[in-house]
């Protein structure tokens, strides 16, 4: 393996993804799909191919050196919403690969749970302003609060009303755990609730703030009023994408978070989450093992989406960064408590580091160069190009927006 090689990755397309989304972000031809995700990394699925190299991509190069990529590097291009999911500790996948297994179950059978015995931690950078998540439980007596405020709408009647205050009441005396076992059971109970929510929801977009009660009225300050808002709006546009999916109500109790360009979230093992919108740079550890809470048609299992779901509220999920010379370094995991540890680097100028293992480096805008400590191996990358560095000290110079994933950076 030369100390710098190429890369050349292509667009995954999924429902959920931008038409020419990441071509047209990147540089590349269009493909005309709904191009969701571009995979840089070892991963089976979407390996990046190795340019005049030995090997034909990353995965064969593991393959024969008995190296693993601690982590998958993506960039993300998001057009709906994806579904609401969470992802397993090591010990809990351990755990649920085998039991998968005992069952005979094929690899890719839509009931599996497990592809695999690892932890999935995520970490997502957001490449603009407004990209959109749900992630972590939004404190029970909040959503009680909006509840509260949405049952007072003048578009509510009373058999509506009736449904909702006995949501807020399960919320707040129930619990989480027991309120989302609830929920994905989808009876009939929870359709008619659901219903509610919906219609008033909708009604605010429509009408604007009509509160029923004047006491809840007088107590909607602006920011209540832009709280409720939003709320509404969550709802209504999660209903059109997936009518009737009782994750609308799981997505109702969930932080909604709108980063700006830059902020990233960490989703360690257990945390529930959804992707709703916008561009964004995601590294995570190299597993296929995912849970779904609602949002999707797929296989959703309740009681092992429970067991490895952390209900914790989280006031605010957002990660920061250190300072790392005209960089940003994001180091979520530095005790490798969820999995073999993993970094990334935000590099908006020029910086300097040494990696003790190899990492990947993708341009999403600008031009820049990347050399060894001695200048021996040197590239200049433009927007689009991807390579990996054989471990080392590395200097990057330029301007633009580039990422580093790797292993755990020298001190």
């Amino acid at each position: 393996m030369p100390p710098i090689a190429l890369l050349r990755n292509r667009p995954i397309a999924y429902q959920w993804g931008e038409r020419n989304g990441i071509s047209d972000r990147l540089g590349y031809a269009a493909t005309m799909n709904h191009e969701a995700e571009l995979w840089i990394g070892s991963h089976p699925k979407a390996p990046s191919e190795l340019v005049d190299c030995p090997f034909t991509d990353l995965h064969s190069w593991e393959t024969e050196t008995g190296y693993r990529l601690p982590y998958l590097l993506k960039m993300l291009a998001v057009a709906q919403p994806l579904s609401i999911q969470a992802h397993p500790t090591t010990a809990q996948a351990e755990r649920g690969f085998n039991a998968d297994n005992s069952k005979n179950l094929d690899l890719f059978a839509a009931e599996r749970n497990y592809k695999d015995p690892n932890s999935k931690p995520e970490l997502v950078l957001a490449l603009e302003t407004g990209f959109e998540a749900l992630c972590g439980f939004r404190d029970p007596a909040d959503s009680a609060k909006l509840l509260t405020r949405i049952t007072a709408q003048n578009t509510v009647n009373e058999a509506g009303a009736k449904l909702l205050a006995d949501l807020t009441d399960r919320v707040t005396t129930g619990g989480l755990k027991e309120t989302v076992k609830w929920v994905l059971a989808n009876s009939a109970e929870v359709q008619a609730v659901l219903g509610a929510l919906t219609a008033a929801a909708i009604g605010i977009g429509e009408g604007g703030f009509t509160d029923a009660d004047a006491g809840a009225a007088a107590a909607g300050s602006a920011g209540d009023d832009a709280a409720l808002a939003d709320y509404a709006g969550l709802i209504t546009r999660l209903q059109n994408c997936y009518p009737n999916d009782p994750g609308i109500l799981v997505a109702a109790l969930l932080n909604h978070v709108k980063l700006a360009h830059g902020e990233a979230l960490w989703l360690p093992p257990g945390t529930i989450h959804a992707y709703l919108g916008g561009y964004g740079i995601e590294i995570m550890g190299p597993s296929d093992n995912v849970l779904r809470g609602g949002l999707t048609p797929k296989h959703i299992d309740i009681p092992e989406l429970v067991k490895i779901t952390d209900f914790t509220p989280v006031a605010d999920p957002r990660l920061t960064p250190e300072k790392f010379g005209a960089a940003k370094r994001f180091n979520p995991d530095a005790a490798g408590q969820h999995s073999k540890p993993f970094e990334l680097l935000h590099v908006v100028g020029d910086a300097e580091f040494t990696a003790e293992s190899p990492s990947c480096v993708l341009v999403c805008s600008g031009e820049f160069r990347v050399f060894d400590g001695e200048r021996i191996a040197e590239r200049h990358l433009k927007i689009g190009d991807a390579v990996l560095l054989t471990p080392g000290r590395w200097q990057i110079t330029g301007a633009g927006e580039c990422f580093v994933a790797s292993g755990q950076l020298a001190p």
